[in-house]
């Protein structure tokens, strides 16, 4: 019997200025909310309230607010409860000078595609609310954490960024765009949107683990965040295992272990890529290095000894070829590895960007 696994959570996050009042806030979101198709506040909470909710309306929120400015507190934290979801407003939250505005499902609950596509109209209308920063519409990885995030996109079904930021942050910025299935114009925002209906783990490794593995292959320097990886449930298998494309697993190793150099401490591998055409059985999964091989290399330069115990200063992975090399540096290099290729028959060009 197979299991359904799912995120953490899922939520709305969006950061504000800090100078933004409360009152503004308040009214900006609610109407942004009732564009979207929200129901009206059925309950509220301020500052001063101990987290208990009250029953009221938004005109009761606000004239709360404003009581509480009147009495020289602007306040700094209050939610609206919509009974489809609630959103949290948080000022300076960890000490930071920004609002912090996060949008939950209802409690004990997992979203649905209706709530995620409310929220995702939502995300695209608050760039235009006074002080905005960011908004993410983020999945909090829980088994799916074997799966690295790449900058920006992480694992957001929803992300705002500005051309400038993928520029910045990406070697090849045209294909940051190509992941997503679609990306709103908002002024200089780009609101970026992909998987809406992707709700549980496979599903959403389904839909967006190739594209993510690019992304990581193609961002610039140690911005990829890695988790280190706890047991992999048996329906994920096929993004981690070893094993060939008709058994639907990740594909057969890239890197081959060479040996260990006393003298120099130094562990070497040579990595292998099939280059397209795929046209070999089983040959389309060996366009990369996995990701168990990744992690793997991880741990390796982590424990900087081997599985007998010998010191380890330098892991080397020599690839035949520069295209192989260029390829599939970006994730080995943030590792930690030091990554080659042949220039002839016996020299070898090391590449260090």
């Amino acid at each position: 019997m197979t299991r359904d696994y799912y995120p953490s959570w899922t939520r709305l996050a969006v950061q504000h200025r800090d100078d933004v009042p409360a009152r503004v806030l308040a009214d900006e979101y609610m109407a942004r909310l009732r564009q979207v198709g929200m129901h009206e506040i059925t309950a509220y909470t301020i500052s001063g309230m101990g987290g208990d909710m009250t029953h009221g309306t938004h005109a009761d929120l606000v004239g709360a607010i404003e009581d509480r400015r009147r009495h020289g507190v602007d306040d700094g934290f209050f939610t609206m409860d919509f009974g489809q979801a609630e959103l949290w407003f948080l000022r300076n939250l960890g000490g930071e000078p920004f609002w912090y505005v996060e949008g939950h499902h209802p409690a004990e609950t997992r979203p649905t595609v209706d709530w995620m596509r409310r929220m995702t109209e939502l995300g695209t209308l608050v760039p235009t609310i006074p002080g905005f920063n960011y908004a993410v519409l983020r999945r909090e990885q829980s088994s799916t954490r074997f799966v690295p995030e790449p900058p920006l996109a992480r694992a957001n079904h929803l992300t705002t960024v500005t051309e400038c930021e993928i520029a910045d942050e990406y070697e090849n910025p045209d294909y940051f765009w190509k992941v997503w299935d679609r990306v709103e114009t908002v002024g200089d925002t780009r609101v970026c949107i992909r998987a809406l209906e992707a709700l549980d783990d496979v599903s959403w490794l389904g839909a967006t683990f190739e594209s993510t593995m690019e992304l990581v292959r193609l961002a610039k320097p140690k911005l990829t965040s890695y988790d280190t990886p706890s047991r992999i449930p048996p329906e994920l298998a096929p993004w981690w295992e070893y094993g060939d494309s008709q058994a639907n697993r990740a594909g057969q190793p890239a890197l081959a272990y060479v040996g260990y150099e006393a003298a120099t401490r130094t562990v070497e591998y040579t990595g292998f890529i099939a280059a397209p055409p795929y046209t070999q059985p089983g040959a389309a999964s060996q366009r990369h290095v996995l990701l168990r091989e990744i992690h793997g290399l991880r741990a390796l330069i982590k424990a900087q000894q081997d599985a007998e115990g010998r010191p380890i200063d330098t892991v080397r992975i020599v690839f035949p070829f520069e295209w192989m090399a260029r390829q599939e540096r970006r994730p080995l290099l943030d590792a930690g590895a030091r990554v080659f290729f042949l220039g002839t028959a016996t020299e070898l060009v090391e590449i260090v960007d």
